[in-house]
């Protein structure tokens, strides 16, 4: 997928993505009573969304390169640069901590120390939170390998949210250590040794095929329209208190319980909180609904990429930076 600029009727066109390709429904021919050359009309190739896929797949070692060259992009003009990533992790599980589970009460399942299980609810939220960010930003945040290099635009929000994989690392370490702790004060292991620890790396998987999805219809609209991103701060505070991240799905009420398994997010930090700490359980309509709503997002997504990141993305660059997170 690419674009084409043209900045004036007698100008060249100029390719604002390298692998743009054109077809010229009028060629340019000379006025030869004045010398100028006659408007040039350009169609934008549409390829199907069969074909964007099978171009990314035949560019996918260019993935690791992009992948690599991004991910110094994320703490950028900071004094402790990456370690920002585990102290605001820490800092935010610790106050959750404090005001949900000391002032609060909240409840947490099995005599779990409520800070592993907020850790654990914490670690899916911030790959959801931070990687829809990310992803919602990436045209714009990589905007210049847009313009200067030649690869799939889809590969776009999938590096943005490939840049989390930083912060799920040290979320994941820091939550190691806090099992040991726990083991050392309580002399009981609170991970869950059982084979159904498998289910903690598919929620993740799940967990970032949704911010994924997001990415792909968000992140050229944020390019041209900023309103996007003022929806998304309003939405996402409702989305975090109506997902289990806090509370065990167990403690809400009545009907309301079945209304929070439905929510989509609620089965893969579900599914992440019942390998990692063996506690609680998903109920299958629960998974469907997710899952439907996952794959809904995801062809939506691929259907509105492919058929309007060239019109959003590729008219030339944004001046202005936006690097507020």
């Amino acid at each position: 997928m690419a674009a084409t600029n043209v900045s004036n009727p007698g100008s060249t066109p100029e390719l604002a993505h390298p692998g743009a390709s054109t077809a010229l429904q009028d060629v340019a021919r000379p006025d030869m009573s004045t010398g100028q050359i006659g408007d040039v009309s350009i169609e934008l190739h549409q390829p199907s969304i069969l074909q964007s896929l099978r171009d990314a797949r035949r560019n996918l070692p260019m993935l690791g390169g992009l992948f690599g060259m991004v991910l110094g992009f994320q703490m950028t003009n900071t004094v402790l640069g990456v370690w920002w990533v585990p102290i605001t992790f820490v800092f935010d599980t610790f106050v959750k901590t404090f005001i949900f589970g000391g002032v609060l009460n909240a409840p947490s399942p099995s005599g779990i120390p409520y800070f592993l299980f907020l850790a654990a609810g914490n670690a899916g939220w911030f790959l959801f939170h931070r990687g829809t960010l990310y992803s919602m930003k990436s045209f714009q945040r990589l905007r210049h390998f847009v313009n200067a290099f030649d690869f799939p635009l889809l590969f776009i929000p999938l590096v943005g949210v490939f840049q989390m994989i930083g912060w799920l690392g040290f979320s994941l370490v820091i939550m190691a250590g806090g099992f040991v702790v726990f083991w050392f004060l309580d002399g009981q292991l609170y991970l869950n040794v059982s084979p159904e620890l498998i289910l903690a790396p598919i929620g993740l998987l799940w967990i970032g095929l949704v911010t994924v999805s997001w990415g792909l219809f968000s992140a050229p609209i944020y390019y041209r329209a900023r309103d996007i991103r003022q929806i998304y701060k309003m939405a996402l505070p409702f989305v975090m208190y109506i997902t289990p991240v806090i509370y065990p799905i167990s403690a809400v009420p009545g009907g309301w319980k079945v209304a929070a398994q439905l929510n989509p997010l609620a089965a893969p930090i579900e599914l992440f909180k019942q390998g990692l700490l063996g506690t609680g359980s998903v109920p299958i309509y629960s998974v469907a609904s997710s899952l439907g709503v996952t794959v809904l997002l995801l062809m939506f997504g691929l259907w509105f990429m492919n058929r309007y990141s060239l019109r959003l993305v590729g008219v030339g660059p944004v001046e202005d930076e936006d690097y507020d997170e």
